[in-house]
């Protein structure tokens, strides 16, 4: 009689509308160094990717996080602060460029990057259902890979920086 009931009370927990029979998850990291000779720079890359099967349709929602952190191998002096330099980086889906300025001893200068997006219209309504243990299914499957979906073919990211007119280029390649 108990086990009666907990299978007509866990779909009204679990979900009004439908409940995830399986669930995918598949996580990238990696970081990415190089050097030059004025230069070294690291890229680090966090992907999320879930794919989950709700009523005989799979969802998705993914998220990509990354930084690149931008060194400058020598000693600024206090008098030649602040200190303009170009960079742009092409890392296969994403890339970025701008003008900065060098304006601290430590001469680093970190990018930021973050995207997500799915296949949902309303993503909560669909994801709502993972955050208590006794909604998720059982057939749930983590995978972590390096490298990343977002990187290209060579999975390698090339920067480019430029002060005083001096142009270095830099490719990062894995660490791992």
């Amino acid at each position: 009689m108990s086990s009666f009931v907990l299978i007509l009370i866990l779909p009204a927990i679990c979900s009004s509308n439908s409940l995830i029979t399986e669930k995918k998850v598949i996580f990238y990291n990696d970081t990415l160094e190089g050097e030059s000779e004025n230069w070294k720079a690291k890229y680090l890359l966090n992907e999320t990717h879930i794919f989950i099967t709700a009523d005989r349709k799979t969802h998705y929602y993914g998220k990509d996080e990354s930084r690149l952190i931008i060194t400058y191998k020598h000693n600024l002096s206090e008098s030649s602060f602040p200190k303009p330099f170009e960079y742009s980086y092409d890392a296969g889906s994403s890339e970025g460029s701008g003008n900065v300025t060098l304006d601290r001893k430590d001469c680093n200068y970190v990018v930021r990057s973050c995207s997500e997006g799915g296949s949902v219209k309303d993503q909560r309504a669909v994801f709502k259902h993972t955050i208590d243990l006794l909604c998720t299914p059982y057939r749930t499957v983590y995978i972590y890979r390096n490298g990343g979906t977002g990187l290209g073919e060579d999975c390698t990211v090339k920067v480019t920086l430029v002060m005083d007119g001096k142009k270095e280029k830099l490719v990062l390649k894995s660490t791992e």
